[in-house]
């Protein structure tokens, strides 16, 4: 919706970005407080805040040095582009990490360790 040429669109698009980022911000960090051995956490925290904000911030110095030598008209399109294809690839890849003919995706959980129950802790002895 951003490359589109009306100005409320990218505004409307900017809006949503900014109200969704929050909650993937506080999913990410929250997942790593809650799986991070105590012992590493701080060390863990300040890993995740770089492998979060880095890119941002990086895309952000390498989209300012493309404006500067590329006509917006051509970089707009390209990019809107190359989002759809990036997107597409990551859909078709998600359909082939759930299982598809080998029984789901029992026991996946998005990269983090499930140490049991509800608050991290063992459910052994519990009923």
């Amino acid at each position: 919706m951003r490359a589109l040429p009306y100005g409320a669109m990218a505004l409307a698009a900017s809006a949503v970005i900014g109200l969704g980022m929050p909650w993937v911000l506080v999913a990410v960090m929250t997942a790593v407080q809650r799986e991070a051995p105590a012992e590493a956490a701080g060390r863990l925290t300040a890993t995740a805040n770089t492998l979060v904000f880095a890119p941002n911030a990086l895309s952000i110095a390498f989209g300012a040095g493309l404006v500067a030598v590329l006509d917006v008209r051509i970089l707009l399109p390209v990019l809107a582009l190359a989002g759809t294809a990036w997107a597409a690839g990551l859909a078709v890849r998600g359909r082939r990490d759930t299982g598809e003919g080998r029984g789901g995706c029992r026991g996946r959980t998005g990269g983090l360790a499930v140490r049991g129950g509800q608050g991290g802790g063992s459910m052994e002895g519990g009923a």
